[in-house]
């Protein structure tokens, strides 16, 4: 499996996403459907039970209609090599949350890849999608969280970077990282631009140590540091066995079986209508064949037919319209 590619992809989503909230609704709309209390029974996979349901995806649906457009974010390979470190952390000790197995949080992880603040950094993660729709809409939605943490991480207008991490999760099979901040020195650059710059200017040795001192990194100070976590403690829904949901789904199928049958009766019984039609117009050629008096010179006759009301009592009105050779046109009137 290409995780790079699905990776870009979500990078792609999100920005497609923060830019035009609204496509995130039909997708969203077509999953109501399915809903059986907080039970999700999509066509073709296990049945899925959330802790909110249909209501959540709903709250969502008016979220996006009223969210406005933010701008794109920019990838920032710095973020994407922190969030790699604990996508790879979780994926291989199986376990979920934002504290790595080391007890590093997500600003340390950051930090130990270049600086960043001050200003906001964040943190989503997703478990068990695979494709950047898959992703995005899990996180926005956010199922079970009051807060809506993963959703206002999306749509927080002070990031103004992102970095992404798909990979394998012996648990949920994968696991998404995605890594935020407003913004970001890679370690290393900011300190060789001012070594370039004392240089240039021939600057004493003890100028140069001193810098270098300035450009450590501080202990973070909690205070001090804005970071924004998704609370995600695992999965946001529980696959449930097949046997245990068949009624519904059966009931789905079934729905869809009565709506295919009443399509066709339907189609039969136009067809059989028109069928009378033909069969009643072809007797009434045959009984009122033998009153039409065709006159000389007839080269068509147009028949036009319409029930009447003839002293109380319903009858059809034939009009023959003679077409002549000269142009001309005559008339007949049978009543039946």
């Amino acid at each position: 499996m290409d995780f790079e590619k699905i990776a870009q992809e979500v990078f792609e989503y999100q920005n497609q996403i923060r830019m035009d909230p609204t496509i995130g609704i039909a997708p969203l709309e077509a999953r109501l459907k399915y809903f059986k209390g907080n039970i999700l029974h999509m066509p073709g996979q296990k049945p899925l039970q959330y802790k909110e349901g249909a209501p959540c995806v709903q709250e969502c649906i008016d979220f996006l209609k009223a969210q406005p457009p933010l701008p794109p974010l920019q990838y920032e390979k710095g973020l994407e090599l922190s969030a790699r470190d604990h996508g790879i952390d979780l994926g291989k000790s199986g376990t979920t949350g934002h504290t790595g197995t080391d007890g590093s949080n997500t600003s340390k992880r950051i930090s130990r890849y270049g600086l960043w603040k001050p200003g906001p950094a964040g943190q989503n993660i997703s478990y068990g999608k695979i494709t950047g729709q898959e992703v995005l809409l899990q996180l926005i939605v956010d199922d079970g969280k009051p807060d809506r943490g993963h959703r206002h991480n999306v749509f927080e207008k002070d990031y103004k970077l992102v970095g992404v991490y798909v990979g394998e999760h012996i648990k949920f099979k994968y696991i998404t990282v995605m890594d935020y901040s407003k913004k970001f020195t890679m370690k290393g650059q900011k300190k060789q631009k001012k070594l370039k710059q004392e240089s240039e200017e021939n600057e004493l040795i003890e100028d140069v140590e001193k810098i270098n001192l300035d450009e450590q990194e501080p202990e973070d100070i909690e205070q001090n540091v804005q970071i924004k976590e998704g609370n995600l403690q695992g999965e946001d829904c529980i696959e449930l066995d097949h046997i245990e949901q068949t009624d519904f789904q059966q009931e789905l199928q079934q729905e869809q079986q009565e709506q295919q049958q009443q399509q066709e009766q339907e189609i039969e019984e136009t067809e059989e209508q028109q069928e009378q039609q033909e069969q009643d117009e072809q007797n009434t050629d045959k009984s009122t064949s033998n009153k039409i008096v065709k006159p000389a010179g007839c080269i068509k006759i147009v028949k036009k037919i319409k029930q009447v009301n003839q002293n109380g009592v319903k009858m059809k009105q034939i009009t023959c319209i003679f077409k002549m050779k000269d142009g001309t046109e005559q008339k007949q009137i049978i009543l039946e």
